[in-house]
């Protein structure tokens, strides 16, 4: 079974419900969403499952064992779809580790007809004008090689005479602004894609990178920030600006080698450790080794900062970075990231013109970013 394009062109209607997978470095969630009915707003999430992959299954974005991960994933899907009482057709699969690389461009057109309102045949014109013609400065811009192949594109917004708009079908207006996005993911890991895909029955029909799926749900609240995700083995920053999804960058870290590190300091194994960690979250410890660990942790979070705030250096622009950094992945949680993130002094080195604003951001539901990313496309 092929891939198709991430396309708002070629979109399927609406099934009932829909088949989430999430696989990420370090586990693998899957949950299934009844989508809202005419008179309903929100989603339900039927089921849901979260398993985690052995430590040696992956390596960011690469799949170690692939048997191995198909058995883990198999197992999610049982899970959760034994619960929701349903086994959805359609099935939206979700990246991380930099699998893809997103560029966005804003597409500036001046209708020859503006007092004639823009209909659904005009618009699909347009949008598969403007996915041909900007794919090869978006292969630039993203700095991609033979290597990757293009995943697709999908105008993320509309602006019409300066004013965001849900749809420009029916409207009347002579300057028409399209925000395109254009995915683009490695032929290694499309391979890795299309095996799950074949052994696992599996119709996916979207395919999104997680972390900016999370990325375009903020822009609801800001239109210009850069979000920091912390997953297991990597973190993922993107930058929005504008609501525009400028780039996304990849650095290989995360809470895992936290964990390596007091497994190594505690002469534990990384079981032992990871439950080590989660206990001093929750102040558990006797007071010697939350004392032992706290020094480790600030120690190795606060190296992590500063490749933290290199990593962000190397997103910036022509102009000044948005000062809004927001945090999210399980990394995130643990409460040494927060005081130091809020310690660091970021507007050092102009690196932002004021101290940024810091928050957190958190999925109500399983997999709700994906589920959002799917809607965008609906």
């Amino acid at each position: 079974m092929g891939i198709p394009f991430l396309s708002k062109f070629t979109k399927k209607k609406d099934p009932e419900e829909i088949m989430i997978i999430d696989l990420g470095s370090h586990h693998v969630r899957t949950s299934v969403v009844g989508l809202p009915g005419e008179l309903e707003e929100t989603p339900k999430q039927l089921g849901d499952n979260i398993h985690q992959f052995a430590r040696t299954m992956m390596r960011g974005r690469y799949i170690n064992d692939l048997d191995g991960v198909l058995d883990i994933v198999m197992h999610s899907i049982d899970h959760a779809t034994l619960s929701a009482g349903v086994q959805p057709s359609e099935v939206v699969l979700g990246l991380s580790g930099g699998a893809i690389k997103y560029c966005g461009l804003t597409v500036r057109i001046k209708r020859p007809q503006p007092d004639t309102p823009i209909t659904q045949k005009e618009l699909d014109e347009i949008l598969d004008r403007i996915e041909h013609e900007t794919e090869a400065k978006a292969t630039e811009k993203c700095g991609v090689d033979e290597s990757w192949n293009h995943l697709g594109a999908i105008v993320t917004d509309y602006r019409l005479e300066g004013q965001f708009v849900t749809t420009p079908i029916d409207l009347t207006g002579e300057k028409l602004e399209c925000i395109v996005l254009h995915g683009f993911w490695e032929k290694e890991v499309h391979k890795s894609v299309d095996v799950i895909s074949n052994q696992l029955g599996l119709e996916i029909n979207v395919v999104w990178e997680t972390a900016v799926t999370r990325a375009l749900r903020i822009r609801e609240e800001r239109e210009s920030f850069i979000l920091v995700d912390i997953g297991g083995r990597v973190t993922e920053l993107v930058l929005v600006s504008g609501r525009r999804v400028v780039s996304n960058l990849t650095v290989n870290i995360g809470g895992d080698d936290w964990t390596d590190r007091l497994a190594k300091e505690f002469q534990v194994n990384v079981n032992q450790a990871e439950k080590l960690k989660r206990s001093f979250q929750e102040g558990v410890l006797d007071q010697k080794r939350t004392a032992e660990a706290r020094e480790i942790l600030e120690e190795e979070v606060g190296d992590y900062i500063h490749m933290l705030a290199a990593a962000i250096r190397e997103l910036k622009v022509s102009t000044d970075l948005p000062a809004v950094l927001y945090f999210s992945g399980e990394g995130a949680n643990l409460n040494v990231v927060k005081s130091k993130v809020l310690t660091y002094p970021w507007n050092k080195d102009d690196l932002f013109v004021n101290f940024p604003h810091i928050e957190r951001v958190t999925d109500s539901f399983t997999n709700e970013s994906l589920y959002n990313a799917y809607a965008l496309l609906s």
